[in-house]
């Protein structure tokens, strides 16, 4: 699973979107805390569990640097942060298309 943070009108919105299936999800996260952002991630984890899906490793940016630790003791699932293609899809989400 890719995940991003984007701001609509500076309101911080998590966007998660499952590498095999292409179903994203976002959610409108109150504040940025740790706590705040384990939570959203659990509750679309358990979103997916109650389909019959499993979330191996979600792919994440250095944004999500502080809390890949606490997700991997949780063992939600592996958290690798990096930059990746699928996490590209989700951040053309949070800027306008251009054409060439």
């Amino acid at each position: 699973m890719a995940i991003n943070i984007i701001f609509i009108n500076k309101i911080p919105v998590i966007m998660m979107m499952s590498r095999n299936i292409h179903f994203g999800t976002a959610e409108l996260v109150k504040d940025m805390k740790n706590n705040t952002l384990i939570t959203s991630i659990e509750q679309v984890i358990q979103a997916y569990q109650t389909r019959g899906f499993r979330i191996k490793a979600i792919l994440a940016d250095v944004q999500f640097k502080h809390i890949q630790q606490i997700i991997e003791q949780k063992e939600l699932c592996s958290a690798y942060v990096q930059p990746m293609n699928m996490y590209q899809k989700l951040k053309g989400t949070s800027e306008p298309s251009r054409k060439e």
